[in-house]
């Protein structure tokens, strides 16, 4: 099918077999309103109407995602397929479609029915939209959801926190900000392991501890008030070029905010 539009043989051909659900599942990767207004008009069911949230949630079709929810009643927490939209708009680092979501839940059912968004997960590894916006070491999207109340140390099946998977990947930035907000460096997954013990093993020991000690070194702002000092850019660096040493494919990258970071190759 030609994603980038239906010409009028496509829209009689769908709409004789009854596929209002794929055409607007269509519409929704490909972006366009008009398209998913017409397949809505052309009776596509709940369910549809749920996987092109999904579809375009995940593509940052954010004006899309908006109609969806305001004008054809779609629920912001759905899962047609096992995964909520704002996982995987987490997932994919689209901020703009989180806040829709949020603000969409807010709106229709205050802090209750935002928590509820945040607490949706993926059915098969219960990764939240937390674990996943740490997959993509998006900082934004990390910033974002802490700031509308998700929980920093909600656990994935493995009972591994969004920080096992920050240090894991040797994801300073994000790791700074879970600790910022609170997350545990105590916590543990299913095996027993440390947040340091998962770091350690995959080479970023030297990162956790860095952070660890940035966290406990109060410093005064130009007003007197008490704050974390951002960790000496030499011995992020150092440890990072440590970890990388020990890390098959992996190269450095420097970051003026953050420190150093790995990136794979």
């Amino acid at each position: 099918m030609n994603r980038g539009g239906f010409g009028p043989e496509s829209w009689e051909w769908m709409a004789s077999r009854e596929n209002a659900d794929l055409l607007v599942v269509e519409a929704a990767r490909s972006g366009s309103l008009v398209e998913a207004k017409r397949a809505h008009a052309a009776g596509a069911s709940p369910a549809g109407l749920a996987r092109a949230l999904c579809a375009c949630a995940r593509k940052g079709h954010v004006r899309l995602v908006r109609w969806l929810l305001a004008d054809a009643g779609v629920d912001e927490a759905c899962a047609p397929d096992g995964v909520p939209p704002l996982v995987l708009a987490a997932g994919a680092g689209h901020v703009a479609v989180v806040g829709a979501l949020a603000d969409h839940a807010r709106a229709q059912g205050g802090a209750a029915r935002l928590r509820r968004l945040l607490s949706g997960a993926d059915a098969s590894t219960g990764a939240c939209a937390l674990h996943r916006a740490v997959g993509c070491e998006s900082v934004e999207v990390v910033a974002r959801l802490l700031a509308l109340g998700a929980e920093p140390d909600a656990p994935d099946r493995a009972e591994c926190t969004p920080l096992h998977h920050a240090l894991r990947r040797g994801a300073v930035a994000c790791a700074r900000t879970l600790l910022r907000a609170g997350a545990a460096m105590s916590a543990r997954a299913h095996d027993g392991r440390s947040v340091l013990q998962l770091a350690e093993l995959s080479g970023h020991a030297h990162l956790a501890r860095a952070l660890q000690r940035e966290l406990r070194t109060p410093t005064l702002d130009e007003k007197g008030r008490a704050h974390s000092a951002p960790a000496d850019a030499a011995e992020l660096a150092s440890a990072a070029a440590t970890a990388a040493s020990g890390v098959p494919g992996c190269a450095r990258a420097a970051s003026a905010g953050d420190g150093l970071s790995l990136i794979h190759i």
